[in-house]
């Protein structure tokens, strides 16, 4: 049997406990500042910082500081830049606490940065540079008349879907699949560390492109097989990887090509799938699960892994990526509500909503 390869996360209370608390000083700051402070940061802040990231990103600063500090005449060297200019780059982002900064204009990486090390393991770099990218950018001019019309930009600017436009960009498509890769990342090992698979003996990933949240969740479950259910290109992409094709997995796993919106591989325990639903509108998403309600046993499960939108008006994270949702696909990040309505039509009760430490909840069904 191989060795089970356990997931390392803080305990979800400590991290609901800090996240409250953090929340409390954000409502009281903007209580006490004058609103043209916080608005203007906002405004202006806000962008220039994921700007500067994506510029130093893009000159390899972090991987340059990755042996140790050095000062700015060395890293404009090395990175083909002007020093002035970096200097006041990376001042900036000190001041965010991404690098740090010694007598001297001597710098280094710190945690923030370090994520930022291209080629590294739980990198950030590659959803930095999609993010920066001048055509994501102007995606976000189009926001405008997104909003009036109700319709994704994509939809408007050329009449299909994001996936079939990157599917004749080849360029944009790599990027958009380093970077989702890197978005995944994070909440990897939270999912497999929140939900019991260990119910189950097998579990099939709709949707799950390289596989890499799977390979995590059957490492840490070594009774636990697996199937990889995706596209014919991402299949045969998948298994020159070793994210799932290597010496621990490769007698656990089987790959398999389709159609989600059609049918699923039928019989599984588990049927699980990330970041897919919220892609979608409703019609579709409903297509989505009743292609895997019809695959299933009577004791099969749903496992919806996605960003589940609170109805009160806290800050979160997901009311902020319902508005990409919107802008670039036509999908949404989803209440609980309508989670159990989209459920409801697929054949599935809503049984629970388990949260993790990250942006993600486990949304589970029961066939119906």
């Amino acid at each position: 049997m191989s060795k089970k390869i356990k997931p390392r996360t803080p305990p979800v209370f400590l991290v609901n406990i800090i996240m409250a608390f953090t929340n409390f000083l954000r409502r009281l700051r903007i209580k006490i500042l004058p609103p043209e402070i916080v608005i203007t940061e906002y405004i202006i802040e806000y962008l220039i910082v994921q700007r500067l990231v994506f510029t130093v990103t893009e000159f390899w600063i972090p991987n340059l500081l990755e042996d140790g500090p050095k000062n700015i005449e060395q890293l404009a060297k090395e990175s083909g830049t002007n020093s002035e200019a970096l200097y006041r780059v990376m001042r900036a982002l000190t001041g965010s606490g991404i690098f740090k900064e010694k007598k001297g204009k001597i710098f280094e990486n710190t945690r923030m940065s370090k994520c930022l090390i291209s080629g590294e393991k739980g990198t950030m770099s590659a959803l930095a540079k999609y993010t920066g990218s001048t055509w994501a950018v102007k995606d976000w001019a189009d926001l405008l008349e997104s909003v009036e019309k109700g319709k994704d930009i994509y939809q408007l600017k050329y009449g299909k879907t994001y996936f079939q436009w990157l599917e004749n960009n080849p360029e944009e498509h790599r990027i958009f699949d380093e970077a989702m890769v890197n978005l995944s990342n994070i909440s990897n090992a939270p999912i497999a560390a929140a939900y019991k698979f260990s119910h189950f003996n097998s579990i099939v990933d709709i949707g799950g492109g390289f596989g890499p949240q799977l390979a995590v969740i059957l490492n840490a479950n070594p009774h636990l097989k697996g199937t990889l259910f995706e596209i014919e290109r991402v299949v045969r992409a998948a298994q020159k990887e070793k994210t799932l094709n290597n010496e621990l997995l490769k007698d656990r796993v089987d790959f398999v090509s389709g159609d989600f919106f059609t049918w699923a591989p039928e019989g599984k325990d588990l049927y699980f799938m990330k970041s897919i639903l919220h892609d979608w509108s409703d019609e579709h998403a409903v297509k989505i699960l009743s292609s895997c309600r019809k695959a299933m046993k009577e004791n099969s499960r749903l496992l919806v892994a996605d960003m589940v939108v609170n109805t009160d008006n806290k800050p979160q994270f997901a009311k902020v990526m319902d508005n990409v949702m919107q802008v670039l696909f036509g999908g949404k990040e989803r209440t609980r509500e309508e989670f159990t309505a989209l459920f409801e039509r697929a054949g599935f009760k809503l049984n629970r909503i388990i949260p993790t430490i990250s942006p993600y909840s486990l949304v589970e069904g029961i066939p119906v």
